[in-house]
């Protein structure tokens, strides 16, 4: 391969032709299969191309690209004529891009770019075979093959976009700064950068058309998803069309010996003083005045922001497959959680870098977010949000000047002390985030966020005043990646962001780690969350004053197997006493993980740090979502992969963690000042105070709102009324949260026991909330915080008017899918005993492990030694003639509390030893999708047999045991008693007169 101007080298040489050439055949032989597939698909047979599994024409109007080029003949065959010729050339300019970049030198000026080519030629290769597998091999020849063809051309395309484009980046960036470099500059990079963000853009409308041809059968919808597809087809030829441009400089020629004409000229000089540059992002030198308190009690506040905005973003991602139960398309929003990855892009780092506080104003459209009556404005909103708050603070955080660099890192781990402590005082929901409203009740003040974001920005001082930028940095002042490496720091940094996001983002989420029976036994999540939050204080004191503790493999140790054991311990030492070892152990993990945060930050800075974005980010994202199939429903494609291995993420989150320990140390130091002089002690101290002034009022403020449990009836009335509702996880059908319309019905039910089920939001993807904090405090109920997030279920929570003597978590066989939680109660009722049993059995996509639970279940209510209430979630039809049915009524020696409720199906209300005098079902109102089921039960006193009871009316009863009668007729706020088909409810029952005697009804 030669430059094009030069000759050839040798009398037998031949003719030579342009790459360029070689490329527009491929151009032109790719993209012609394709259309001329289309050409005669249009011509011959129209209608059957576009028809598909549902609909035809008209319905639908446009075809697929596996349809146009594998259905019919002769369409098949002259695409893959066009495929067969363009296959030379594909093979040529593989070759081609090889050799423009296979001699690009990396950072440290030395020829270290080769095996990113290598890898590159290896992905094309791969990608160029799977061609083969999806083009040769239709899907009426073998499924299977095509498939799996067309799925690695995809991903291995996607690889290969991503490789080309960062090698093409890097050439041009040098080309730029080398004075003797004959090429000139191009704009490939951004063409190929245009390319991918397209590729990546039209990936979400693939997903969501697809979804709705292929689960929700909407006429159209495969049409716009060709259209889609065919687009997808255009941007891939047209991405390998772009080396062209690179290529239009180079001759292919055939000679006897070896071409020996001019290479490219060197990058890099072979002048020794040029040798000895390194090239890094033109950052601003800059220098910092120094720090005041209102600075730092504004970046506190900002950092505050962005902790809270990346809390609340994967809830509101959550949301639409919860409620769409599958794949909906929103899943792409979460990776704005990996913003800092665009840094890598020259022109979105150039913006960034001149205008950071544009990008934290960004943070203020999440807040916004709330006034939004559609989910789908405010999934938007958080995500803009997220994503100009995250870059904003990568740069911050990695600042060139080292002052300013520090003081943005102590600001950070404030403002995630001031999350928590706000938290705190919200029952652990944070006052800005998008699903809470505004207004007093619901705890929600984004309006007062919003005003506080615009003083803080008013307040805050230009935290660098930037001289002018320099282009290139001497070795002998900026460390080079050979020196510190930036491998290490990249997994320490997706790693780190992953344990805080779990453990260090609400103060209770340690304590209820350890949670197992017996609510008196377990750590309280409001004690407990003060000494996490010590804990991070702590952490962040240490970091100040022994910075390279953070490095410290001894401290890495501790910390790994304090969280390991946070994990174990509850599990397989299940006594009180391993539960409080295991919290006091996870808070040395917490503390670990505090002075961590900013240490990575530090590494980063000292590395090549777009690297790290990109490989931390994926690290980051990865853990993410392995924690969430953790516990994936059964229909979740490869969910039985991790189901039920939390202790598997977090084995690999601590071993990513030592990256930054095992390859951190250089980074100490090369650091260009002493830590200690550089950090904002002052303030830090003085900001420090203040957080334990409001940790110490939130703390009161919650004990003070505490309510004094009081049954809702009088001891001798001797009334129970217990209810069951699955609460989906707290958010309602707007995307709001429920935790205050659930209070307001619980109270207004008059209920004194209730069973809630999907209640299991302490982990990243729920934003770490505590429903049972609020419910408990704000409604003076004891709670039993069903199975542990360790324990993998959808969880369960127990709420009683009276006293829990006695509690045991259960996990319910599962041989196939997730794991169902259960909990089996004994109160003290006006002191008798009753025995309460909530649970969640599987769904129905598995008969074995509903049978197994239910027999499980059976008999825990067949051997309990007092009367009973069941309250759960069953998934069966009503009636003996149904298994599940059949096995927990008679199995476990139950009342239905009213067979002849036949429209049931999934909560289920029974009893033994109980006198039932009233039942009923109200509508959800849109708190969730399922309704609230309540029975009303007489205790009988000690001695003395629970007397049948026989259906009455309203009127046949005394008033104190009528249900409350606001929920009449149309009801409400949103609630109704149920009216549907000759199911009409409230219905009464009552004792025979002579039955009565025992009883008092006062």
């Amino acid at each position: 391969m030669a430059k094009s101007t030069g000759s050839a080298s040798g009398p037998w040489a031949l003719d030579g032709v342009s790459a360029a050439t070689i490329v527009h055949l491929h151009t032109f032989f790719g993209l012609g299969g394709f259309l001329v597939a289309l050409a005669s698909s249009y011509h011959y047979h129209w209608h059957g191309v576009i028809k598909n599994e549902w609909f035809g024409y008209p319905d639908e109007w446009w075809p697929s690209v596996s349809a146009v080029t594998g259905d019919y003949f002769p369409d098949r065959n002259l695409f893959q004529i066009g495929i067969a010729l363009a296959a030379t050339p594909r093979f040529l300019m593989l070759w081609i891009n090889h050799t423009l970049y296979s001699r690009v030198p990396g950072y440290d000026g030395q020829h270290t770019a080769g095996w990113l080519a290598k890898a590159t030629l290896v992905v094309g290769l791969i990608r160029t075979l799977s061609c083969a597998g999806w083009v040769f091999v239709t899907s009426t020849n073998n499924g299977l093959i095509h498939d799996v063809g067309m799925i690695v051309y995809l991903v291995a395309g996607f690889v290969y976009m991503i490789l080309l484009t960062v090698q093409s980046n890097r050439e041009a960036r040098f080309q730029s700064l080398d004075a003797l470099s004959l090429r000139p500059v191009t704009r490939t990079p951004q063409y190929r950068t245009r390319a991918i963000i397209a590729f990546m853009s039209l990936l979400p409308c693939l997903v969501y058309y697809y979804l709705l041809h292929k689960v929700h059968r909407v006429p159209g919808a495969y049409s716009y998803y060709a259209c889609f597809e065919w687009a997808v087809v255009l941007i891939d030829v047209g991405f390998d069309a772009i080396t062209a441009i690179d290529a239009r400089d180079l001759h292919l020629q055939l000679a006897p010996n070896p071409i020996t004409s001019t290479d490219r000229a060197p990058l890099v000089a072979a002048d020794p003083s040029m040798a000895d540059i390194i090239v890094r992002p033109g950052e601003p030198a800059a220098v910092s005045p120094p720090p005041t308190l209102v600075r730092t009690m504004a970046q506190t506040y900002l950092a505050f922001l962005f902790w809270s905005v990346l809390t609340s973003h994967p809830i509101v991602v959550w949301y639409f497959p919860l409620y769409n139960m599958g794949i909906s398309g929103a899943e792409v929003f979460v990776l704005s959680m990996c913003a800092p990855m665009l840094l890598t892009n020259a022109a979105v780092r150039r913006v960034s870098l001149g205008g950071r506080r544009n990008l934290e104003l960004l943070g203020l459209v999440a807040l916004l977010a709330t006034w939004s009556p559609s989910p789908v404005l405010r999934l938007l909103a958080n995500g803009i949000g997220l994503f100009g708050s995250f870059v904003a603070w990568a740069l911050h955080l990695t600042d060139a000047a080292a002052a300013t660099r520090h003081e943005a890192q102590a600001a950070f781990v404030l403002g995630l002390l001031l999350n928590n402590i706000a938290r705190i005082h919200g029952y652990s929901n944070n006052p800005v985030w998008a699903v809470m409203k505004n207004d007093a009740l619901s705890g929600g003040y984004n309006l007062f966020g919003i005003a506080l974001t615009f003083v803080a920005m008013a307040r805050e001082k230009e935290r660098s005043v930037a001289a002018p930028a320099t282009a290139v940095t001497s070795a002998k002042t900026a460390p080079s990646s050979r020196e510190v490496g930036w491998r290490g720091p990249a997994f320490a940094y997706g790693a780190t962001l992953h344990g805080v996001h779990t453990l260090l983002t609400e103060s209770g989420v340690v304590a209820r780690w350890t949670v197992d029976g017996t609510p008196a036994e377990n750590v309280d999540p409001l004690v407990g969350g003060v000494v996490t939050t010590a804990a991070m204080m702590l952490g962040l004191v240490a970091w100040t004053q022994r910075p390279q503790w953070a490095q410290s493999r001894f401290a890495w140790a501790a910390a790994s197997a304090g969280v390991m054991a946070l994990y174990a311990l509850p599990i397989y030492v299940p006594t009180r006493a391993s539960r409080y070892v295991a919290f006091a152990l996870g808070n040395v993990y917490v503390a670990w993980q505090t002075m961590q945060l900013p240490a990575v930050f530090e590494q980063t800075a000292h590395v090549q740090r777009k690297r790290v974005f990109v490989v931390g980010s994926l690290v980051y994202i990865t853990l993410f979502l392995s924690a969430i199939w953790t516990v994936a429903y059964e229909f979740v494609p490869g969910g039985f992969l991790l189901r039920e291995r939390t202790w598997l993420v977090m084995l690999i989150q601590v071993l990513c963690a030592a990256g930054g320990v095992v390859h951190g140390q250089p980074a100490a130091r090369v650091s260009t000042s002493p830590l200690q002089r550089q950090r904002p002690h002052p303030q830090l101290w003085r900001v420090l105070g203040l957080l334990s002034l409001l940790t110490g009022a939130a703390v009161t403020g919650r004990i003070m709102r505490r309510k004094t449990p009081q049954p809702t009836h009088p001891a001798a009335q001797q009334v129970i009324t217990a209810g069951i509702w699955t609460v989906h996880f707290g958010i309602d059908d707007d995307l709001y949260s429920s935790h205050d319309r659930m209070r307001h019905l619980i109270e207004d039910m008059e209920l004194d026991v209730v069973g809630l089920l999907e209640t299991d939001t302490m982990r990243p993807i729920m934003a770490n909330r505590d429903l049972t904090q609020y419910l408990a405090e704000r409604l003076g109920m004891y709670a039993d915080y069903g199975p542990a997030p360790t324990k993998h279920t959808w969880g369960a929570v127990l709420l009683s008017k009276w006293p829990i003597l006695s509690s045991s978590h259960h996990l319910l066989p599962s041989p196939v899918g997730e794991l169902a939680p259960a909990i089996f109660a004994t109160l003290d009722v006006n002191g008798q005993p009753v025995d309460v049993i909530v649970s969640h059995n599987g769904q129905s996509e598995n008969l074995e492990d509903r049978r197994q639970q239910t027999t499980y279940l059976a008999e825990l209510a067949r051997h309990a030694q007092h009367p009973i209430i069941f309250l759960g979630y069953v998934v069966t039809d009503v009636g003996m003639e149904h298994e599940i049915y059949r096995l927990l009524m008679n199995g476990g020696r139950l009342e239905d509390i009213y067979e002849d409720d036949w429209d049931r199906w999934c909560e289920y209300i029974a009893s033994r030893g109980l006198q039932r005098i009233g039942y009923a079902r109200l509508s959800h109102g849109g708190i969730t999708d399922t309704e609230l089921q309540v029975g009303r039960f007489r205790v009988a006193p000690p001695g003395q047999a629970a007397y049948a009871t026989y259906p009455a009316g309203p009127g046949d009863i005394p008033a104190a045991y009528i249900f409350p009668l606001q929920f009449l007729s149309e009801g409400t706020r949103g609630h109704k008693y149920h009216r549907w088909h000759e199911i009409i409810t409230p219905k009464y029952w009552w004792p025979r007169a002579s039955d009565d005697a025992p009883f008092v009804a006062s």
